[in-house]
């Protein structure tokens, strides 16, 4: 029971730092809650869906292509250079001999690098360095994307059947406890017998409702991989909660 409580209070200054707000008592679940399978129904679309619209892997798509440009940038560094230059000047002089004057100039400039002592193909080699890092950062972002969407997909299938199979075994383990209990009365069971029946029913209760906030984040987690997580989700969730 100690230990039960430091969890509680551990979870409750978790969310207080999120939040920035004393919530206690925490809502529960109302007793009923849809269990609505993942829609779209296969685990290579919402893969597909995740790979495009995940913000961590556009960013690491925006990334590397500024590290490709960079590249091109970085090697133009030597090429020849035709610039439009252009200035326009005013002079007066406040005097009444003096001379008042408006100058404008337009011109082309031409500069051609003659040595650059291998700095330009320095800086090319470390922007493909960097190119080839920007690369490596956004496969390893869409390979962790993928086992995301994979594991969050399977948490939401299987938690629906765990949800029904423990609310079973949560009304089973109650009826046990009856006969136990009886059998106690009777003389035919022991108080060992009931205490070790009220242990699995108090078991059956407490993962029957794990497995229906499992499947609440699965269903979320899923949302957040794939990018489609909105607030309008997360105020359909708090629906739920009594």
């Amino acid at each position: 029971e100690i230990l039960a409580r430091t969890n509680l209070e551990n979870a409750i200054e978790a969310l207080h730092e999120i939040t920035l707000e004393v919530v206690y008592p925490v809502s529960q679940l109302k007793k009923k809650i849809p269990l609505d399978p993942p829609q779209p129904a296969t685990l290579d679309e919402w893969t597909e869906l995740a790979l495009q619209n995940n913000p961590l892997i556009v960013s690491a798509k925006y990334d590397a292509e500024i590290a490709r440009q960079q590249i091109e940038l970085a090697d133009a560094a030597d090429s020849p250079a035709l610039d439009l230059v252009g200035s326009y000047g005013v002079n007066r002089s406040n005097a009444d001999l003096g001379t008042d004057a408006n100058n404008a100039v337009v011109g082309l400039q031409f500069s051609m690098p003659l040595y650059t002592g291998g700095g330009v193909q320095a800086s090319t080699r470390q922007a493909r360095f960097r190119y080839e890092a920007a690369q490596e950062v956004l496969e390893q972002r869409r390979r962790a994307v993928q086992t995301q969407v994979r594991n969050a997909y399977r948490g939401v299938v299987s938690s629906i059947s765990r949800v029904d199979a423990l609310e079973a075994a949560q009304v089973s383990a109650s009826s046990a406890l009856d006969a136990t209990e009886a059998g106690f009365e009777v003389g035919t069971r022991t108080l060992v017998d009931v205490l070790n029946g009220q242990r699995d029913l108090f078991r059956a209760r407490r993962d029957y409702a794990q497995s229906r906030y499992d499947y609440i984040l699965n269903t979320l987690s899923l949302m957040q991989a794939a990018g489609t997580l909105s607030e309008d989700d997360v105020t359909r969730v708090n629906t739920w909660l009594k």
